[in-house]
């Protein structure tokens, strides 16, 4: 058989053929290990990264600290630092702080579960036995706002605030605390105090507006056997003053805490203005108050208040022609811009504004007299006469009421309650407080009830302070 050269070239093709698909084979096979590598290695790190998220499972899921745990240790710490603070100083002992086991062990609680309220408040606690109140205050604020006692927190809050000497930071705590919230009401007690340190806060820095408000807060909220109560501080607010000096002492210290509180500053200058020996240190705060907030209108009400207390004249002319737009329409404001035209001999001027300042604030003695005065001198005889009465009217019946009010508490305290006595008695308080223009106090005092029981230990609590 003879071998032809086409047979020859087909065998060298075919094997050619051969060769090459051994070699493609060769490749895939490299491939799909290549790529089963590549699976396996995928699957060995899920793994290991879900045997490390399961770690940190189980590590979140180990039971808490207990309460009691918790509570021993503190008052383990408490006895301990107490004594430390007496012989070493807060100073030092606040220091230490880090190395407390209840502060390592509430820290690392929270780092598992950083919205864990109650941890946040036991380290509030801690931090106020170290007297590091800001970092209790702020503490407080992370605790949840879903969190169960949120409105106990948030009265906790406020108070460390206060002890930090920061009363804006306060006052926006209290407030969050006593905000009418039908699905998450404030318990009664913590709506108490925490009424009761926004009334203290305001009159410190004598808001009275304000006082005023927070006043008619507490009434709507209460009971209505804690109406007397409530009256009670209401009519206290009108009565009583804190002294110029206790205020200034308090004052000085929110304004080296917070030297941006307008409202606290403005409240040091007008207690420095009554301190004799002072007047120099009162118009140094104001002017900071006017130089940093000059759109302020309370600013400027009090610092024309101190050149008119002054009997300042020329002064009073220049300052008031500086207010800010919009001040004008402040009654007090607008009562001083009279005071000037009346000084310049516009009688008529001042007698307009006059008017304007007794229809807004009609309980304004003072300006009942300066329009009687000016009214006088423009020959208005009857409206001269009318607004005389009236301011003599207001200045009898706010000489009146310290004893009324005083003999309706005494009346309350007898052992056999008078309810006769207790009617008149109120009825009384109610005709003197509209002498005032305290309409809405008025109408309280006659709603109330002669005789309630539980108002009598109020008055007691409310009168004791």
């Amino acid at each position: 058989m003879t071998i032809t050269q086409q047979d020859t070239t087909n065998t060298f093709s075919n094997e050619g053929k051969r060769s090459s698909r051994r070699g493609g084979g060769s490749g895939f096979r490299f491939a799909v290990r290549l790529i089963n590598f590549v699976i396996v290695a995928a699957a060995i790190a899920l793994l290991a990264y879900n045997g490390v998220l399961l770690k940190r499972r189980i590590a979140e899921q180990a039971p808490l600290a207990p309460a009691q745990m918790i509570d021993a240790q503190y008052r383990k710490e408490y006895a301990i630092i107490e004594e430390r603070k007496k012989r070493q100083g807060v100073e030092t002992v606040r220091r230490d702080l880090p190395n407390s086991v209840l502060f390592q062990k509430l820290n690392e609680m929270l780092d598992r579960s950083p919205n864990d309220g109650g941890s946040r408040r036991d380290l509030a606690r801690l931090y106020t036995l170290y007297e590091d109140y800001l970092k209790s205050a702020e503490e407080l604020h992370r605790v949840p706002i879903w969190w169960p006692t949120k409105r106990e927190d948030q009265c906790l809050e406020g108070q460390s605030y206060m002890l930090a000497n920061r009363p804006r930071e306060a006052e926006a705590a209290f407030k969050a605390c006593v905000k009418v919230d039908r699905l998450h009401p404030t318990p009664p007690r913590t709506l108490y105090v925490a009424h009761q340190e926004l009334i203290k806060l305001y009159a410190m820095e004598d808001r009275l507006d304000d006082a005023r408000a927070i006043i008619w807060d507490a009434y709507d909220q209460a009971d209505e056997r804690e109406h007397s109560g409530i009256l009670a501080m209401r009519m206290r607010l009108e009565l009583e003053r804190i002294s110029p000096e206790g205020r200034a002492v308090e004052l000085r210290k929110w304004i080296k805490a917070d030297p941006d509180d307008v409202d606290s500053r403005r409240a040091l200058a007008m207690a420095e203005r009554l301190i004799a020996g002072r007047e120099a240190e009162a118009d140094k705060q104001i002017k900071i108050c006017i130089s940093r907030w000059p759109k302020d209108i309370g600013v400027w009400r009090d610092w024309l208040t101190i050149i008119k207390d002054r009997g300042d004249r020329e002064l009073l002319a220049i300052e008031i022609a500086k207010i800010p737009p919009g001040a004008e329409k402040d009654p007090v404001i607008l009562g001083y811009r009279g005071i000037v035209l009346e000084n310049q001999g516009k009688l008529k001027e001042a007698a307009e504004l006059y008017r304007k300042v007794i229809e807004v604030k009609p309980g304004l003695a003072e300006f009942h007299y300066r329009l009687a005065m000016t009214t006088q001198r423009l020959g208005l005889k009857d409206e001269s006469q009318a607004h005389f009465a009236r301011k003599k009217e207001i200045q009898d019946a706010y000489g009146k009421i310290p004893d009324v009010f005083q003999d309706y508490a005494k009346l309350l305290k007898q052992t056999h309650v008078d309810d006769k006595a207790v009617g008149e008695k109120l009825e009384e308080l109610a005709k003197l407080c509209e002498s005032e223009n305290w309409k809405r106090v008025a109408a309280a005092w006659r709603k109330l009830k002669p005789v309630i029981p539980e108002t009598i230990e109020i008055e007691k609590s409310a009168t004791s302070k």
